[in-house]
C-alpha cells in the first residue's frame, strides 16, 4: 500500500541536541505551513512530557472537529496516554488516532473507542510503523505527516525507511554534555546500503535570530515535491499573489516542558 509523505521537523542545537536551549515556538511552527500536513505524528513520551493539558484547556469547551486542522496521531503501544479528553480540545489539531499493537490491553482500546479515538493496530510488542502509516493513508486518507517528536521516534522512522524529508531548525547554541537528548539516537541498525540515507539538500536559509533552517530529501518524491513547490511559488510571485498555504497559520501541538519521544 502507498505511504503518506513523512517529514521529520525538529529544532536542534549546533551539536544536535533537542533540549537545553530556548526555542522560538512561533518560528518553529510558523514554517510548517510549507507542508500543509494532514496529520501530526508524535510519541507517547512527548505527550507525557508536555505540560498537563488539563491546566491549559477548558474541559467545558467542545472538542475540536475542524477538519481543516491536522489530525493528531500518537504512537502508544503501551497504553500510556490518558489525556485524550484534553487533547481533543486543543485548538491546534483535531484528535485523533493512536498506533497500537496486538498486545495493547483491551481495556485501553475500549478507552480509546469511548473517547472517539481511531485505533490502528499493527505489530506485536512494538508498532510496525510502515504498516501503521500505510493504514493511516488507506483508511484515514492522510497524504502528508509531519513528525513532532523526539529522537527515539525519529530514529525508528528512519530505520523503517518511511521518511521522505528531514527539516532541522539549527539554533545558535552549544548544549555540550548536559543530560539531554539528541535528534537521531540509536541508528545502529543502519549499515551497508542503508547508509544511503545520505540525503539531498533541498534548501537552507537563515530565519529568525541566527537560526538556520535546512531541509534534506530522503526519497525521490521529496525532490519532486520540493521542485513543484518552488515552481508554484515562482508562478505566484510572477502573478504578484501569495503562494497557497495551509488554512491553519499557527500550529502548536502542545505547550512543552521538554520534547522526548
Amino acid at each position: 500500500m502507498p505511504l503518506p509523505y513523512v517529514v521529520l521537523h525538529n529544532a536542534v542545537s549546533i551539536d544536535g541536541r533537542i533540549d537545553g536551549f530556548p526555542v522560538d515556538l512561533g518560528l518553529f511552527y510558523g514554517v510548517t505551513e510549507r507542508w500543509n500536513e494532514d496529520a501530526i505524528l508524535t510519541g507517547s513520551d512527548t505527550i507525557l512530557a508536555a505540560e498537563d493539558p488539563d491546566e491549559v484547556v477548558d474541559l467545558e469547551v467542545e472538542p475540536t472537529y475542524n477538519r481543516s486542522l491536522p489530525l493528531l496521531v500518537v504512537v502508544d503501544s503501551h497504553a500510556r496516554v490518558r489525556t485524550w479528553p484534553s487533547l481533543r480540545r486543543q485548538p491546534y489539531f483535531r484528535a485523533g488516532a493512536a498506533f497500537c499493537t496486538t498486545e495493547t490491553p483491551r481495556a485501553y482500546l475500549d478507552y480509546l473507542a469511548n473517547e472517539s479515538v481511531t485505533t490502528i493496530i499493527s505489530g506485536s510488542g512494538h508498532v510496525d510503523l510502515r504498516d501503521a502509516l500505510e493504514q493511516l493513508h488507506a483508511h484515514l486518507h492522510v497524504d502528508t505527516v509531519r513528525v513532532d517528536s523526539g529522537g527515539t521516534l525519529n530514529a525508528a522512522l528512519l530505520r523503517a525507511g518511511v521518511v521522505d524529508e528531514v527539516s532541522l531548525m539549527i539554533h545558535p547554541a552549544l548544549v555540550g554534555n548536559a543530560p539531554v537528548r539528541t535528534v537521531f539516537p540509536r541508528l545502529e541498525g543502519l549499515s551497508g546500503d542503508e547508509a544511503a540515507l545520505g540525503g539531498q539538500l533541498l534548501g537552507a536559509e537563515r530565519v529568525g535570530d541566527g537560526v538556520l533552517w535546512a531541509r534534506w530529501a530522503f526519497s525521490p518524491r521529496a525532490i519532486e515535491r520540493d521542485a513543484a513547490a518552488t515552481r508554484a511559488a515562482a508562478e505566484a510571485a510572477r502573478a504578484n499573489r501569495p503562494a497557497p498555504v495551509s488554512a491553519a497559520t499557527e500550529r502548536r501541538p502542545l505547550p512543552r516542558r521538554r520534547r522526548r519521544d
